[in-house]
């Protein structure tokens, strides 16, 4: 089912409205550095030291899936020697260089086991640094959610202000004419001691807000202060989807399989001790009393080896091998359950987001228009200060649940994303 926001047609105006003016100009900043979501995005991947380390893991484990082949070729070693023997009769010296080359025929599938673990150890890394970008992306995107929060969130705070310091005097000369209560007067000057409050508390909300964007980014904490952030992060719009499908394909899953596929390739190389081993060797030596050695030697041969009997070695670690297997079979069962039930549950934490912005959207409307025509009936005597008073507060609630669901909004979506194993890093 295609889920239709009327939000996000109106969102760019409201987010161009609330971050108008000077929201971030703090005292003794000459310069602002404005931030987009491509701008942020770039940054983020480009220094995340979480991308970072996982690529050196990558780059680690395709040098040892090489390393791992090296089974299958011939060895190479040379060697010189020189061998003195004195005795009472006679004193002799001995030279001798040469060259052995030994190629492992077969191994009892040993070296096939180790090559398969190191690319399953390959394809690990690989998942490993798409759970890093997709866990980046993911902070980068909540950070980036809650600065724009912060930043609508001080601009809104601003307007409660100087609307409760007009209230106030308004309410003042109601006061002076004998129009309204003392009462009526406290309870305006409180809203503007509390409104003072809200300030400082956005304020500080900002500075956090900039300081964690600064903490995903990598940069530092002094440079997040002149931070300010445009425009906002690309919706996510769910389409039609088949849950157990998209948990096939998560990164914890796709681990979990390898995990067993690795503990298959650990039973096979533990079996290596029930098969003979096979291998070829050749060797050509020059050996004399002088340098360089003038007789020569070669010699071709073939080694077969068996171990009738290793100490219950061989025995007792196929077992356990056995049972490590069988444990990786659960936990790839247990895993795919888990993963389908993360998907249902960021699908329906989205699904409720995105209906909460559209509910809190329709619910704002109705009430600034409410507390425009209750304002202009207060100013003619119409309704009571009461009555004024419960339709403003609800005005101002309505503005500020509007913010938190675009934020909530935002963080649901990143949730989701990072369900899948995916998000906006590549």
């Amino acid at each position: 089912m295609r889920v239709e926001i009327k939000y996000m047609k109106a969102l760019p105006l409201l987010l161009a409205l609330l971050m108008s003016g000077s929201i971030l100009s703090a005292a003794g900043l000459s310069q602002t550095e404005t931030l987009t979501w491509e701008n942020a995005r770039a940054q983020a991947a480009k220094n995340s030291l979480e991308i970072k380390s996982a690529e050196a893991q990558l780059s680690s484990a395709i040098q040892t899936e090489s390393a791992a082949w090296s089974g299958f070729y011939p060895q190479i070693t040379g060697q010189i020697s020189n061998t003195s023997t004195n005795s009472s009769t006679s004193s002799t010296t001995g030279l001798s260089a040469g060259v052995t080359a030994t190629e492992a025929v077969f191994s009892g599938f040993e070296d096939q086991a180790k090559v398969e673990q190191a690319k399953i150890s390959l394809q690990n890394a690989e998942i490993n640094l798409r759970v890093a970008k997709a866990k980046v992306s993911a902070d980068l995107k909540g950070a980036f959610a809650s600065l724009i929060y912060a930043q609508n969130q001080k601009s809104l705070v601003d307007k409660i202000k100087a609307l409760r310091e007009s209230n106030l005097r308004q309410v003042e000369l109601r006061f002076q004419s004998g129009r309204e209560n003392k009462g009526s007067v406290l309870l305006s000057s409180a809203y503007l001691e509390q409104a003072k409050y809200d300030l400082l508390q956005a304020e500080q909300g900002l500075e956090n807000a900039k300081i964690q964007l600064a903490k995903v980014l990598n940069i530092e904490a002094e440079s997040a202060q002149s931070l300010r952030i445009e425009g906002s992060a690309p919706a996510v719009q769910l389409q039609t989807f088949d849950p157990q499908q998209l948990a096939l394909n998560t990164p914890d899953y796709l681990l979990a399989i390898n995990q067993e596929r690795s503990a298959q390739a650990t039973l096979k190389s533990s079996k290596s001790g029930y098969w003979p081993s096979l291998s070829l060797s050749a060797s050509s030596t020059n050996y004399g009393s002088s340098w360089f050695p003038s007789t020569n030697q070669w010699s071709l041969g073939a080694t077969l080896s068996y171990s009738f009997f290793s100490g219950g070695k061989t025995y007792y670690t196929t077992e356990a091998a056995k049972q490590t297997l069988q444990a990786s079979i659960y936990s790839q069962e247990s895993s795919l359950r888990l993963s389908y039930l993360k998907i249902k549950q960021a699908a329906a934490t989205l699904r409720e987001a995105q209906q909460k912005v559209v509910v809190d959207s329709a619910f704002q409307e109705a009430s600034n228009l409410r507390e425009k025509i209750a304002h202009e009936k207060y100013n003619n005597g119409i309704i009571s200060f009461d009555d004024w008073d419960l339709i403003e507060n609800d005005s101002i609630s309505r503005q500020k649940s509007y913010l938190q669901s675009l934020r909530d909004l935002i963080a649901a979506e990143a949730a989701w994303e990072q369900a899948l194993g995916k998000g906006s890093i590549q």
